[in-house]
């Protein structure tokens, strides 16, 4: 289990003053999500992932942007919460994620990103362990400071084989 979090300051278009957004603005958010994501913007829930496990997801919703926007994302693996094995303990998950908004912001390697959970220690799959760490209650807020998280490793499409 891992959360990613990043403030896009987009801002108001140059003539205009911050407004509340109207239907007309909506955009397009698509997560894809091996296994699982629980999405805010600006510390209000947006989106659960509707489909229980498959392999691999894409989930979209449209939203109303207020920008700035912090978006915070709690993306999770299907694995054995005991081993961090999947499939009946016979591979290491990997936990892919990728979320898109239709005004163009995506995640990336300038997103903060922290593993709350993290098996197997070491790769070690003989005698898998796991690493747990206790989730914040207000991670997901505008105000969470996430400024010692690390940043989101990125991978490119030949990295991970898309299918």
């Amino acid at each position: 289990m891992g959360a990613y979090r990043t403030a896009v300051a987009q801002q108001a278009p140059p003539g205009q003053s911050v407004r509340t957004p109207s239907m007309a603005d909506r955009i397009k958010a698509t997560v894809y999500a091996d296994n699982a994501f629980t999405l805010f913007v600006n510390g209000k829930l947006i989106a659960v992932d509707s489909i229980e496990f498959i392999p691999h997801n894409v989930i979209a919703v449209d939203i109303l942007p207020a920008y700035p926007m912090t978006i915070a994302v709690l993306a999770r693996d299907n694995a054995d919460p005991t081993t961090g094995m999947e499939y009946a303990n016979t591979q290491i998950g990997d936990g892919g994620f990728i979320l898109k908004f239709g005004d163009g912001t995506v995640n990336n390697g300038l997103w903060n990103a922290k593993r709350f959970s993290h098996a197997p220690v070491d790769g070690d799959t003989r005698d898998p362990r796991t690493v747990n760490t206790l989730l914040p209650d207000d991670w997901f807020t505008v105000d969470f400071d996430d400024r010692d998280w690390p940043r989101a490793r990125e991978y490119t499409e030949a990295d991970i084989d898309l299918k």
